[in-house]
């Protein structure tokens, strides 16, 4: 496999992961507004008035709700980070393996 061609698969999987990392958190985060009644992040935008939306003051449950539904897209973001990072470590770690059997 040349080098150009494991770059593209690298940069496919990462892709493939994230899209399938939001996913999951547009799943969960719809699980919480929709069943559990959270603010959802439209609402944590409007209360300080991001993006256009009008201002909605929020109250400290809720906000902190809020800010949990936006933790999980964050942590889905941190998550596919590691996993690429982890790949690369591995990846290293068993060339200079197979390099210095050689």
């Amino acid at each position: 496999m040349s080098s150009e061609s494991s770059k593209i698969s690298l940069y496919l999987r990462i892709l493939s992961y994230s899209v399938l990392a939001f996913t999951l958190a547009f799943l969960i985060n719809n699980v919480l507004t929709v069943w559990s009644d959270w603010p959802g992040v439209k609402k944590i935008f409007s209360h300080y008035e991001m993006f256009g939306f009008k201002k909605k003051a929020l109250d400290g449950s809720a906000l902190n709700y809020g800010f949990m539904q936006i933790g999980v897209y964050l942590i889905c973001i941190v998550a596919v980070i590691c996993n690429w990072l982890l790949y690369k470590i591995c990846w290293l770690y068993l060339v200079s393996c197979f390099s210095c059997c050689q």
